[in-house]
């Protein structure tokens, strides 16, 4: 009985991971185009590449820990551009709130964050 559990156990953890998997250039697609250089503000959530808009909640932090666990990129989700976060440490530190991210924009189009402030909102 207790290996039919862990054969469960294992086959289910198994199907979930491929779950975690998400189409990285659709991500990539979505960062919002800016000059290089250009030092922004924006305020959003913070959430995975994969679920951006589904985990802008919350509820969401659990999941984009998860994801950001098993290699999903860290993003900045305003509800209508996505921006890749350069400091994944940081990002991780306010995983599933909503936030105020000041930084500037790298060669490769991700946002190097100088600054996160948690906001008190629960919407986007």
């Amino acid at each position: 009985m207790k290996k039919l559990l862990a054969l469960a156990i294992v086959v289910a953890a198994v199907g979930f991971y491929p779950a975690l998997a998400c189409d990285k250039e659709k991500a990539a697609a979505q960062v919002a185009a800016h000059e290089v250089g250009t030092e922004v503000t924006v305020t959003g959530w913070i959430t995975d590449h994969c679920c951006a808009a589904k985990n802008a909640n919350k509820e969401g932090a659990g999941c984009v820990k998860a994801c950001a666990k098993h290699g999903a990129k860290l993003v900045l989700y305003t509800g209508e551009k996505t921006y890749v976060l350069a400091d994944q440490k940081a990002a991780l530190e306010h995983a599933g709130r909503h936030v105020q991210v000041t930084g500037t924009i790298t060669q490769d189009g991700s946002l190097a964050v100088t600054k996160i402030v948690p906001t008190d909102s629960d919407k986007v």
